[in-house]
């Protein structure tokens, strides 16, 4: 009786010292869409994880002598979203998870286990690493190379995407200054660009084609109010744009409205649907910018030149 009594309190101090373990390593998603949910709040690249985590030894290691590390913790709450793509053979998961795992294995093709695949939020590969039996410190290191590099070549993508865009005013007395000294009319897109679908949607399928950017460089002074919620604003800027929300009554995000020099309202736009074309979405603005553009200024009549004239000296008498 004693014996069993200890064997049983042996078991359970072995499951409780696993369970703190387990509480304090990193946080693990099992499935692709918490992953992505949390990868698209924070910014933060996704770190997919192929393994066999209760049959391969190499799984196991890599377990034991880096996801268990508190470096390895530390790393990944700063860096990445940790999701496990897991393929047991002893061990229960759910008919969705096998399935999920088994799409993931078929998308991004892993050549074995363990073996780590970086990507977006979208799911656009950044890059892979194996496991060659190095410590959390050594292994992380490497991670952060792809990951610093993948940084580096969206950043100088964005850039050059930024450069192809028409100028964002981020201040409507800016936009409107703007548009008077160079006979314009406004757009001013009021937007939630970190939070709202139909405003993600407009950025994508709108605002960042080149057909809109090289019309709207020619044709208006472009502002953009943002809404953000995972963004701190001064209070100065976020009380000015409620003002203005309210203003133009403004009830839902995003809505593009055109306006002349003076800020009166000459068109609204408030809808957006998923892969709506780009010229439909325009069409009303474009129309009411044709029909109120501003007339020519005359250009200053170029001075006349003066007239330099010169004596001619008299002849000296004879």
């Amino acid at each position: 009786m004693k014996r069993t009594t200890w064997t049983c309190l042996a078991l359970v101090a072995i499951m409780l010292a696993a369970e703190s373990a387990m509480a304090q390593n990193a946080r693990w998603h099992m499935t692709l869409k918490s992953a992505t949910k949390e990868a698209e709040e924070t910014g933060k690249p996704i770190m997919m994880l192929f393994t066999g985590s209760d049959w391969c030894p190499g799984c196991i290691n890599m377990r034991r002598n880096v996801f268990t590390q508190p470096a390895f913790r530390d790393w990944a709450e700063e860096k990445v979203v940790l999701l496990e793509v897991d393929f047991p053979r002893n061990k229960r998961q759910s008919a969705a998870v096998k399935s999920q795992n088994e799409e993931l294995k078929a998308k991004y093709k892993p050549p074995h286990v363990p073996f780590v695949v970086f990507t977006d939020a979208a799911g656009n590969r950044i890059g892979d690493l194996g496991y060659g039996g190095q410590n959390a410190e050594g292994w992380t290191g490497m991670a952060n190379g792809i990951i610093d590099r993948a940084r580096a070549q969206a950043e100088a993508a964005r850039a050059a995407a930024l450069a192809k865009m028409a100028k964002r005013h981020q201040d409507l007395d800016e936009g409107l200054s703007t548009a008077r000294a160079e006979n314009r009319l406004v757009l001013v897109v009021f937007t939630g660009k970190d939070w709202s679908i139909p405003a993600k949607a407009l950025e994508e399928s709108v605002l960042s084609q080149d057909a809109f950017n090289n019309w709207a460089k020619e044709t208006v002074v472009f502002v953009e109010l943002d809404f953000p919620r995972n963004q701190e604003l001064e209070e100065s800027i976020k009380a000015k744009r409620e003002a203005l929300k309210e203003q133009y009554k403004v009830t839902r995000l995003p809505t593009a409205l055109l306006l002349d020099q003076e800020g009166k309202e000459l068109a609204r736009q408030d809808v957006i649907r998923p892969n709506m074309p780009l010229e439909q979405w325009l069409a009303p603005i474009k129309k009411a910018a044709q029909e109120n553009a501003p007339k020519p200024r005359p250009q200053p009549e170029p001075e006349a030149e003066a007239v330099v004239t010169e004596e001619v000296p008299a002849e000296p008498e004879s």
